[in-house]
């Protein structure tokens, strides 16, 4: 089968997925898989970004090297018990190289290991629900999570059953890949936030397919940074911030082609999310690079450390709306929701056919239109910089903003050192202005500590 889900569930909602009307009657296979992960003592596969399993499962042990960010599985070879068999590792090249030097004379141990339990459904021929309770254990911690996956052989069909299950219970959407966490318990990198990778689009490409390509980007930094979130990592939660502001910026870059009405609705369902975020990461800034170091000169003085006890309170509360937003239902549906919407394109039915011809012409042509709009906006309102009100300053900041996520997502298909040049410059341009708006940020937070 061709497209997988997999998701985080909580143990006590187990039971009510069982019970849902499209599961229930159907026949359970058992099975029980055993994976150890070896690596060197100074974790030299690790940095190489490579994984060596051995793995228990139907009755005889596999050994296999695979690609530790996508999970591909570069060669595998049964092997006699749990230990890996080196000798049996057919590569070649400047892998085969990389990996005898990085290896040379080093012994192999057992970092990670982990057992699952699994309960796999069919429910169609192309359809399958996999129930598994995993045990991870690392650097000497032990965790156990409820995993669900579906498998199906469209996208479509996956994302469906997603949609009905996740109105039962939330799915916290995973993309770990196996033994991810525990080597990030070995070496502190879990949870990690996640900022948006540069994009790389194929010259080739019409409009709408860059679109796609640019909203799946968003949509990856959303489900990536949830767990950091939920860590309450001030960095998780303005990487989640950020990655719902690209992904509404990509919609409005692409405004004369894809109407409006078209993401409405779930625009909404973002604006939400987003109003619980803004709070957060408002007194997160405040605290951490305000209060605190002002604080920390002035230690004696009750009434600063007052202030930064009556903040942190304030936080905690917004902190607590936020995570209770996050695990609930309705989270999670909004994103299969957009999920759905980019898989079925369902832009068309609001789209001319003017916007339908332009939609399929080439990436290139529409971003340089997007580009040199955008730019002139900027200019526009910044050659009057000095007659501007507080507000209309602000404005042009969010103009600059749209610029620079604009030059994010189309600045493959540019010369890049030219299309650097001007992303560094509007980066500037935004941080000068986000001066203002911190200070304008900090009085609102004073007065909401009842200082002001």
């Amino acid at each position: 089968m061709g497209y997988r889900l997999t998701f985080t569930l909580d143990p006590q909602r187990v039971q009510v997925l069982v019970n849902h009307p499209r599961l229930a009657g159907t026949k359970a296979i058992h099975q029980r898989i055993l994976t150890r992960y070896y690596d060197s003592g100074d974790l030299d596969l690790e940095r190489l970004g490579l994984r060596l399993a051995v793995r228990w499962r139907e009755g005889h042990w596999c050994q296999s090297l695979e690609e530790a960010q996508t999970g591909v599985i570069l060669t595998e070879a049964l092997v006699e018990g749990p230990e890996p068999d080196r000798t049996k590792l057919t590569i070649r090249g400047k892998l085969a190289r990389r990996l005898n030097r990085a290896l040379d004379g080093k012994a192999l141990v057992s970092h990670v290991q982990l057992e699952e339990e699994r309960s796999r459904r069919v429910l169609e021929p192309d359809l399958e629900v996999t129930l598994s309770r995993q045990h991870i254990e690392a650097a000497g911690r032990r965790e156990s999570l409820i995993r669900l996956e579906i498998t199906a052989a469209r996208f479509g069909e996956v994302l469906a059953l997603a949609r009905q299950l996740a109105r039962q219970a939330p799915l916290l959407q995973q993309e770990e890949r196996g033994g991810e966490r525990g080597f990030g318990w070995l070496t502190g990198r879990w949870p990690s936030f996640y900022k948006a990778r540069p994009l790389a689009l194929e010259t080739d490409l019409d409009a709408e397919q860059a679109f796609g390509v640019i909203v799946a980007s968003c949509l990856k930094q959303v489900r990536a940074n949830l767990v950091a979130v939920l860590d309450g990592q001030p960095e998780g939660v303005h990487q989640l911030r950020v990655a719902l502001r690209r992904l509404r910026a990509a919609l409005k870059a692409f405004r004369p082609l894809i109407p409006k009405q078209a993401s409405e609705t779930l625009v909404g369902e973002v604006r939400w999310i987003s109003g619980l975020l803004g709070p957060c990461r408002d007194w997160d800034v405040f605290i951490e690079e305000g209060l605190k170091p002002i604080a920390g000169h002035f230690p004696q003085r009750r009434g600063l450390k007052n202030l930064l006890d009556r903040a942190r309170s304030l936080r905690g509360g917004h902190y607590r709306q936020l995570y209770q937003a996050l695990t609930t239902s309705r989270y999670h549906l909004m994103i299969l929701d957009w999920q759905v919407w980019l898989a079925e394109r369902a832009w068309r039915e609001y789209c001319t056919e003017s916007q339908g011809k332009i939609l399929a012409a080439p990436a290139r042509d529409f971003a340089l239109r997007v580009l040199k709009r955008a730019y002139r906006r900027v200019v526009e309102e910044g050659e009057r910089f000095g007659e501007l009100t507080v507000v209309e300053r602000h404005d042009l900041r969010i103009r600059i903003k749209e610029l620079r996520y604009a030059l994010e997502f189309f600045s493959c298909l540019f010369d890049p050192k030219a299309a650097g040049r001007m992303a560094k410059v509007s980066s500037q341009l935004q941080d000068s202005l986000g001066i203002l708006n911190d200070i304008a940020v900090a009085e609102r937070l004073l007065e909401e500590a009842g200082t002001a």
